[in-house]
């Protein structure tokens, strides 16, 4: 009992640095896994990059495609608001 009045402080003090270096191992220990696996492993795949060729024609969308298909959307939504809203009016009716 009398060893450990003595020497319990420096016990406390050893077991707190003790466990903030395995904590830091470990650390170390997962990022030199990480990396160790990240080198040694097979790549199966190759990129090739080519040199940009010019377009023949230029490509646009075509506007009037976009323009005709926002303008029946826009109105199929508007009829289903409007349907909505005399239908709720009737039943209040």
């Amino acid at each position: 009992m009398e060893n450990l009045k003595e020497k319990g402080i420096d016990y406390k003090s050893t077991d707190s640095l003790l466990t903030s270096a395995r904590k830091e191992y470990i650390a170390y220990k997962g990022s030199f896994e990480v990396s160790l696996s990240e080198y040694t492993k097979d790549i199966s795949y190759t990129q090739i990059i080519s040199n940009p060729i010019v377009a023949d024609k230029k490509a646009f969308p075509i506007r009037w495609v976009i323009i005709t298909v926002t303008v029946m959307v826009t109105m199929i939504l508007a009829i289903i608001v409007i349907s909505l809203i005399e239908s709720s009016k009737r039943k209040k009716a």
